[in-house]
């Protein structure tokens, strides 16, 4: 039997990947980002489009730290 590789876990999550990392609803991550809790990665889009919004994993487990 052959060993699988270790999955890859991206860096920038977004907000729904965000709130099921924490545990929580993507409406809480949104509003952890309104009052400044998470900062907010806008990462360039193709073309014209807006710039897409990711949560930094790191930010993530920073946030955790400090709430426990």
């Amino acid at each position: 039997m052959r060993d699988l590789p270790p999955a890859v876990t991206p860096r920038y999550l977004s907000f729904p990947q965000a709130g099921q990392y924490l545990g929580v609803s993507r409406i809480t991550i949104h509003r952890m980002v309104k009052i400044g809790t998470l900062p907010v990665v806008e990462l360039p889009a193709s073309g014209d489009k807006r710039p897409v919004r990711r949560i930094d994993r790191e930010a993530l487990d920073k946030a955790l730290a400090q709430s426990a």
